[in-house]
């Protein structure tokens, strides 16, 4: 069992990052550099008109809600909070979970910059001249993650309610799995892998993870310990025999490294300012 670093970074140079040269465009000629009128949605929005494909696989408006503008060329958008970009989209990818893995010191991440984005629910996007694919399933919804197994290889379908209930969805590709959450994929699963520890052990800084085993250690007696409730509650019938056994491998790993994570997110200030380019 491996994370799936190669998948992650498609068409990347060394090391997963292009540093661009400094971008010299006189403001005025460039809107891009004037961040602080993006802090808008709308005016996110408004920036993917005419210029974004169906072929790109994300929404625009989920690019523009996580704080995206356009600035091309092809599918390249910015970050108008950590000044970062993204391009090569794929089709598995979620815009939330790529901008956590790629930037999780992002500000807008991190959720310390709310005061100033101005959000606008219920936006239309037909009616701004975008056409729009139809809209992904929500993945932290379980029984959605359930539905991604249907084509999944034999020995993923035999185990795809833990993988479901490990906050895991299959991405359509061999045995890659991918987490919803954090946006980690996973490939090369062995017979004895257990989803939920083996997530646990390769990103144990993942929110889901850490939830549910913060849910777990809340439990008392051990053997009493009912399911968390964004678990699969829906397919009681199918796991009312299910164990926590495969939790508590994992629940160490998280817990040892809790402080340190916490600690570096509180003691972060901001996100860099250097542009960087992330192919994934």
């Amino acid at each position: 069992m491996e994370i799936e670093y190669e998948q992650a970074y498609v068409r990347r140079p060394p090391y997963g990052y292009y540093f661009e040269p400094q971008d010299e465009t006189p403001p005025e000629r460039n809107p891009s550099r004037n961040t602080a009128i993006y802090y808008s949605e709308k005016k996110r929005l408004e920036t993917f008109v005419n210029h974004w494909l169906e072929e790109y696989h994300v929404n625009p408006v989920d690019l523009a809600r996580d704080g995206f503008i356009f600035v091309g060329p092809g599918d390249k958008v910015k970050c108008v909070f950590c000044l970062n970009t993204l391009r090569g989209w794929a089709i598995e990818d979620t815009v939330e979970g790529e901008h956590r893995r790629h930037y999780p010191e992002c500000p807008f991440v991190q959720g310390k910059v709310n005061h100033l984005n101005i959000p606008i629910p219920g936006t239309r996007p037909q009616m701004m001249g975008l056409k729009m694919k139809d809209e992904k399933k929500d993945m932290s919804n379980v029984l959605n993650r359930l539905d991604t197994y249907k084509d999944a290889p034999p020995h993923i379908i035999s185990k795809k309610n833990k993988f479901a209930d490990a906050g895991l969805f299959y991405t359509g590709h061999k045995d890659s799995l991918q987490c919803y959450s954090c946006g980690k994929r996973f490939s090369s699963w062995e017979p004895s892998d257990d989803p939920y520890t083996e997530h646990a052990k390769l990103n144990p800084s993942c929110l889901y993870i850490q939830k549910i085993s913060q849910t777990y250690n809340q439990e008392t007696p051990m053997e009493e310990a009912a399911a968390p409730n964004n678990l699969s509650t829906m397919h009681e019938e199918e796991t009312s025999n299910r164990s926590f056994d495969y939790f508590t491998a994992g629940l160490n790993i998280v817990k040892s490294q809790e402080l340190a994570q916490s600690s570096k997110a509180l003691t972060t200030a901001s996100c860099p300012l250097t542009e960087q380019t992330t192919f994934h």
